[in-house]
């Protein structure tokens, strides 16, 4: 997306969006002297102080954003209240024997960061001790306190919701490639990437450590050649950033389940904007994250092209009487 607004920062892709489609459509962006380079955004009587170039925590009350960036904690909140979460606990560098025997009567489980972002160091469904002392204290290394958390079956959700009404839902799918019968699992990759070079979302798949080691459990290698229509996965978790599919499947997301993400979003003060990351098991929801500052930049652009111009739902909630007619895509 072309730059026209200068706010005095870089910003990620999601706060472009927003900024650029803000000044598009009357909002004024004043950019604050000094080093933390902020800016305000000013429409009608609401008039919002931008730290750090995220819009969205400007909107959202900082207590609730704390509760988001802590997984456990959140995670905590969630079930004392009644709502589908999966058991979990946090555990220091240096612990992975402590965190393995707490795991063994929930096996299999997930491991990652307690705070961490857009799916890094994400490890899914280990039941091996080996594999998962292995896993642990490499986030441990990196980030110092692990969350080891109960593995739910289920397809990956991503669920938006702007000032308590859901505006987009992804379905994300693992980085993934479906053989042909000729091509090797490599070839098949770069014919992908390929596919994909121009996308402003999706990335390119990657074949390092990690799908080597995915690709290991099913006995393949890179150069290994998967039969005609046979899905191979490369990764376990279905994060944009790691090369996954996804699909905006709004419509299939029941009654039910938009009743009980909207019920969970309200019991949390503040949290105006938040992306819910869920899992589906046929009719049962499991709510597995809450992102306080949510990437709307991947529901703009699909693996089937049907995105969602959200960056207007959130733009209209923050400025009352605010109308998008101008749409950058």
């Amino acid at each position: 997306m072309k730059r026209t607004v200068d706010v005095g920062r870089k910003l990620t892709k999601a706060n472009r969006i927003l900024v650029e489609l803000a000044a598009a459509n009357g909002v004024e962006i004043k950019k604050i002297p000094g080093p933390k380079r902020r800016f305000r955004m000013n429409y009608g009587e609401k008039s919002y102080l931008v730290r750090a170039g995220y819009v969205t925590n400007a909107y959202n009350h900082r207590l609730a954003l704390r509760l988001c960036r802590q997984k456990d904690v959140a995670n905590s909140y969630l079930r004392a209240r009644g709502f589908p979460a999966p058991e979990n606990a946090t555990f220091q560098k240096g612990e992975a024997i402590r965190a393995w025997n707490w795991a063994e009567a929930i096996l299999p489980v997930v491991l990652k960061p307690v705070d961490g972002s857009t799916g890094k160091m994400v490890y899914v469904k280990i039941s091996d001790r080996e594999e998962f002392i292995e896993l642990f204290d490499r986030i441990a290394d990196q980030y110092d306190r692990v969350l080891v958390e109960q593995f739910k079956e289920g397809e990956d959700h991503r669920i938006l919701v702007v000032n308590g009404k859901i505006v987009g839902v992804l379905k994300r799918v693992p980085a993934s490639v479906v053989g042909d019968g000729k091509l090797s699992i490599r070839e098949l990759v770069v014919a992908k990437n390929k596919e994909r070079k121009d996308s402003s979302v999706l990335k390119q798949i990657k074949l390092d450590e990690e799908a080597k080691r995915n690709l290991a459990k099913l006995n393949y290698d890179f150069d290994t050649i998967p039969k005609k229509g046979e899905q191979v996965f490369l990764r376990s978790n279905a994060n944009i950033s790691d090369g996954a599919d996804s699909y905006e499947v709004s419509h299939l997301l029941t009654e039910e389940m938009k009743k009980l993400v909207l019920r969970a979003i309200k019991s949390i003060p503040g949290l105006k904007v938040v992306g819910v990351d869920a899992l589906i098991h046929q009719d049962e929801l499991t709510i597995i994250e809450l992102n306080g500052n949510p990437m709307i930049n991947i529901h703009y652009d699909t693996t089937c092209g049907n995105g969602k111009n959200v960056g207007k739902d959130i733009l209209e909630a923050m400025f009352p009487g605010l109308e998008i007619t101008k749409e950058l895509f």
